[in-house]
């Protein structure tokens, strides 16, 4: 989605309120690691507050600075202590390392491009601790999905939400896939019930989409573009473990 729309904090967490399973699963995940956690793409802290309240040391980094503005809202409101940094998950650098890193809601599907990821992976490289686990979770392939994204605007129910101040919200989505490139590209529009009389917001989904997909061949294709991950997380989870024993010089 464009950066426009993470500028919304509060509609993005109406639109994609935090998953029971998901948040369990990461929570679980750290728990049994502990140490310090770094997650990339922390938007508003589904995952990470949760993670903090257990006792980790946590780091949070994002690149929208109105998403890290609600998390460091969130995190006060629950008495949680998080350190929220603003910065782009391909190159950062931290001054320390961690012994969880993690990034979740299928956000590392914002960089489309091979040296993004190669260039991603080398900074949660350097940033691990000798035997650190980085962890991620991305769509499964599904062609079906990408078919289904022939431009037609249509009402997305999953993410239809209510709104304190507008009352039932729907959705709408037209996407379209672009083979080339590899994404799903599309734009969308929440509106409210008919007896309400607020102006719909929209938004464009681009080079940036949360809902983008990136696959390994271009016969491949991505699964549902509705936002974080809903399904058994369990098998959704792609795990990389760093040892610094086999592990390569970094880089």
């Amino acid at each position: 989605m464009s950066e426009a729309f993470y500028s919304h904090a509060r509609l993005y967490d109406l639109m994609f309120p935090a998953a029971g399973p998901a948040v369990e699963f990461y929570r679980a995940a750290v728990n049994r690691r502990g140490g310090c956690v770094l997650e990339l793409g922390c938007g508003t802290g589904h995952k990470l507050i949760p993670i903090a309240s257990d006792g980790h040391p946590c780091v949070g980094l994002d690149f929208s600075a109105d998403m890290l503005a609600e998390a460091q809202r969130k995190a006060s409101e629950h008495g949680v202590a998080v350190e929220w940094v603003q910065g782009d998950m391909r190159a950062f650098d931290l001054d320390r390392t961690f012994d969880f890193v993690f990034i979740t809601a299928n956000s590392l599907l914002h960089l489309h491009e091979a040296e993004d990821l190669v260039s991603c992976f080398r900074s949660v490289r350097r940033h691990l601790a000798p035997g650190g686990r980085f962890m991620f979770d991305v769509f499964n392939p599904n062609v079906r999905l990408l078919a289904e994204a022939d431009g037609v605007r249509r009402t997305r129910e999953s993410l239809s939400f209510t709104d304190p101040d507008r009352g039932d919200v729907s959705v709408d989505v037209a996407e379209i896939y672009d083979a080339p490139a590899q994404v799903t590209r599309g734009n969308g529009t929440s509106r409210p019930t008919p007896s309400l009389t607020s102006s719909p917001h929209r938004w464009k989904s681009g080079a940036s989409s949360r809902r983008s997909c990136r696959c390994s061949s271009r016969s491949a294709a991505c699964g549902s573009s509705s936002g974080p991950v809903t399904g058994p997380v369990s098998h959704l989870a792609r795990i990389l473990r760093f040892n610094s024993a086999s592990a390569s010089p970094r880089n």
